[in-house]
């Protein structure tokens, strides 16, 4: 028993020192990268509850990302609840870099369009367009935006 003992002390001792040289930053940005990945693949499974569920533990957990807030905003479009997506686009652009911004602008975009408020969605998408300018399947959804809107104004 006591040999037992030993050789687990030994083993918990070695397991210390060796996790001891990450730093807390890097075992957040790990953690935050596990959770991004679950995010995304609840994304690819339409699991839009595993998604609302995620996103409030990233929001908590990382509340200085957009990640959470972006998911949060994917989930609440696909509920439906265009309004309360919009609040979580908007704190996520608010957080996101320049390139993360892409499909923040893309699925605020498409919210909009959903709301009827299709001049703020052709915004939002030629935001898009600045950061992804060869983005195809972008540009025919802006097409068609535009098209739906030919008879108004467009700033």
């Amino acid at each position: 028993m006591r040999k037992i003992l030993f050789i687990t002390t030994i083993c918990l001792l070695t397991l210390t020192s060796a996790c001891s040289s990450i730093s807390a930053a890097d075992l957040s940005k790990y953690e935050g990268m596990k959770l991004d990945k679950a995010l995304y693949e609840s994304l690819q499974n339409e699991d839009w509850s595993g998604m609302a569920s995620l996103a409030k533990i990233a929001m908590k957990k990382f509340e200085n990302d957009d990640i959470g807030y972006f998911y949060m905003g994917i989930a609440e479009h696909e509920y439906e609840h265009y309004n309360s997506a919009l609040k979580y686009y908007n704190k996520a652009l608010e957080l996101a870099t320049d390139e993360e911004k892409f499909d923040i602008y893309q699925n605020r975009g498409l919210t909009y369009y959903k709301l009827g408020k299709t001049n703020l969605a052709i915004k939002d998408y030629k935001k898009a367009l600045e950061i992804k300018p060869d983005n195809e399947v972008l540009k025919e959804q802006l097409d068609y935006f535009v098209g739906k809107t030919k008879y108004f104004r467009i700033k």
